[in-house]
């Protein structure tokens, strides 16, 4: 018998914090907060991808790391996308 309240003591207090977490996050916009971060992230993709091209192109050679790029993203997109990329 002591068991079981113990485990439904535990239940309850596990249910409580998932409802407090959700209703926390609900509060703090997370849909407003997401769509900012999205913006923001594909404004800074093509400054971080020139970055990580000549990092790793002092390496490799720049030449290289483009064209595997470039290959890959061929691969994913399309070759005329991929070409209006370059």
């Amino acid at each position: 018998m002591w068991v079981g309240r113990k485990f439904w003591g535990f239940i309850k207090k596990l249910w409580e914090v998932f409802r407090d977490t959700y209703l926390r996050w609900n509060d703090a916009s997370p849909w407003r907060q997401s769509a900012i971060l999205a913006y923001y992230s594909i404004f800074s993709l093509p400054a971080l991808l020139l970055i990580v091209i000549v990092m790793v192109g002092y390496f490799y050679g720049e030449e290289a790391v483009s064209q595997q790029l470039s290959g890959r993203i061929a691969d994913m997109i399309g070759k005329e996308s991929a070409i209006m990329i370059e």
